[in-house]
């Protein structure tokens, strides 16, 4: 069985967990809201149009009926990470498998 762990690690209080998952789809899910939400936060987006992008997407995973793939999900978290990358920030979703 496996699980899944988002953290977050900021450069003035270091590595923090998240939350824990049994599915990658449910990890992938908090970690885009979570780096959406910290990317939303910030004054200095490019444009009006990335500003847009990230309340579109966060709007769409905290709608509960929302239809994103996995694949859709890694793409949008992929996204996030590389920006939060660029502000010396680093959110992961990290797999461990259990052992009886």
């Amino acid at each position: 069985m496996k699980v899944y762990e988002v953290t977050i690690q900021r450069p003035w209080d270091g590595k923090e967990t998240i939350s824990i998952h049994m599915t990658r789809k449910g990890a992938l899910q908090v970690a885009c809201i979570e780096g959406l939400d910290i990317i939303s936060g910030f004054d200095d987006l490019e444009d009006e149009s990335q500003a847009e992008w990230v309340e579109e997407n966060l709007e769409t995973l905290l709608n509960p009926d929302h239809t994103l793939k996995i694949k859709d999900l890694d793409e949008l978290f992929n996204k996030c990470a590389e920006f939060l990358w660029s502000v010396e920030m680093e959110i992961e979703v990290l797999e461990y498998t259990l052992k009886p």
